[in-house]
């Protein structure tokens, strides 16, 4: 029965990535055609620099390259971050105490019925000296 469990873990715990399989090659329907779209050449790129140059000047202060460091570690442990420790961590465990358990009623009714086994063997002694004792009164 143990080795059922621990298969049937191993195999739930493998069976995930063969779900997300997909085929190696997709089915070939056709050819699309694209329209070919003008590229622009030439003076036709014109960009505003003074506006780019402001806006980097304020991302370069030190100061927002603080608050920005910052904010990151603030939010270094997110709620997937966090689920993902307390299940590689927590999985283990609970397997372990599921085991536990079972092996700790396994043994509770083994110890038992050892109890009841040693009761009858006792009675069946006592009766046996008992029988042997009446034989040699009787001879």
């Amino acid at each position: 029965m143990p080795t059922r469990l621990f298969l049937l873990c191993f195999l739930v715990v493998n069976s995930q990535p063969l779900f997300a399989r997909g085929p190696a090659v997709e089915d070939f329907v056709g050819v699309e055609v694209e329209e070919a779209h003008r590229t622009p050449h030439g003076a036709e790129l014109l960009y505003n620099l003074e506006r780019d140059m402001s806006l980097i000047a304020k991302i370069d202060t030190p100061e927002t390259q603080a608050v920005a460091t910052q904010s990151y570690q603030k939010n270094a442990w997110t709620t997937s971050a966090v689920f993902t420790l307390v299940t590689l961590l927590g999985l283990p465990l609970l397997i372990w105490s599921g085991l536990m358990s079972y092996f700790r009623k396994k043994s509770a009714e083994e110890h038992a019925s050892n109890i009841e086994i040693l009761e009858n063997y006792r009675k069946q002694k006592e009766s046996s000296e008992e029988t042997k004792e009446e034989n040699r009164k009787v001879s």
